[in-house]
């Protein structure tokens, strides 16, 4: 991985976590946690033996995909919410692309791209706020309100 360009990564993740935590305040039918919850699955999302931990690209790739079934309420301002979400995922793909230098895939993780990011379905661990990338970004407040919805 390219050390020098972690930081824009990092800042789309935090871009990107408080888009959702938007998208997640304004969702009519609970179709933004449902969506989420899709993209997330370990059978259409890259995972690991440690399930909580996805492939960053791959989930990104699966919000884009499904994105179609988020229902935001807001008018104008929350499709300038779901453009601004879009556009902020297809950053986030072509920053992971340039950072990730190498990366070997085998069969079963055919499409992981290096980068795996802690998603939890339910419970938080303890230890997660104390990390010190819990405690830099938007991450956290993301999937505590994603658990909560």
């Amino acid at each position: 991985m390219n050390l020098s360009l972690t930081r824009g990564v990092e800042q789309n993740i935090n871009l990107v976590a408080h888009l959702l935590v938007e998208c997640l305040k304004q969702q009519k039918n609970n179709s933004v946690k449902i969506n989420l919850r899709r993209s997330r699955n370990k059978l259409c999302c890259t995972h690991f033996d440690e399930p909580r931990y996805v492939d960053l690209h791959h989930l990104y790739k699966n919000i884009l995909k499904n994105m179609s079934g988020f229902s935001i309420g807001g008018g104008d301002s929350g499709n300038s919410l779901l453009r601004q979400l879009q556009q902020a995922l297809e950053h986030g793909l072509r920053l992971i692309e340039k950072a990730v230098i190498a990366n070997t895939a085998g069969r079963n993780l055919s499409q992981a791209r290096g980068i795996s990011i802690y998603f939890p379905e339910d419970v938080i661990h303890p230890s997660y706020p104390r990390t010190s990338f819990a405690s830099t970004n938007e991450w956290l407040h993301f999937i505590q309100a994603y658990i909560r919805n």
